[in-house]
């Protein structure tokens, strides 16, 4: 999935593959993906690749974005179980959008350390056209038939 906004600021997010290749006894661990994310912002670049999605999050997140590229009612923020990305769309006008994605822990770059969770003090934000959260979603299905959930997935 790939946004690219004004000002040369970039999102990119790729799943990389299972955190464990040969999935273990519990449930829950054998649905984490590494996650690579490359940033580009006025401030730097960095790249991390992390397990800080599980593949039910992943379905999330393509239903959130398929929402909104189809106009149609959605929260205006998701976020995860573990805080490392939250997704907020901040505007929404016409054929264009402004997508804040926030970073923390493991997600944030080694030149922006955070002391704890939720600082909320590090984010992109990218103003692109909607059909960029279409192909977007598109691509994190495209993920899911490669990494398809593999136990039982959480109820929250």
């Amino acid at each position: 999935m790939l946004f690219v906004g004004r000002n040369g600021t970039r999102f990119e997010l790729t799943v990389v593959g299972y955190q464990f290749p040969d999935p273990p006894e519990e449930g829950l661990d054998s649905n984490w993906l590494e996650i690579r994310i490359d940033v580009d912002t006025p401030q730097g670049h960095w790249s991390r690749t992390d397990p800080i999605l599980l593949t039910d999050e992943i379905e999330s997140l393509t239903c959130w974005l398929e929402a909104i590229a189809a106009a149609q009612p959605h929260e205006p923020e998701i976020s995860f179980l573990e805080p490392n990305l939250c997704f907020e769309l901040r505007d929404e006008s016409g054929d264009n959008m402004t997508l804040r994605v926030w970073f923390e822990l493991e997600s944030r770059p080694i030149w922006a350390p955070a002391k704890a969770a939720d600082a909320r003090d590090l984010w992109v934000d990218l103003e692109v056209p909607r059909r960029s959260a279409r192909r977007s979603a598109s691509e994190l299905r495209h993920h899911l038939q490669e990494f398809p959930p593999r136990a039982a997935v959480r109820t929250d």
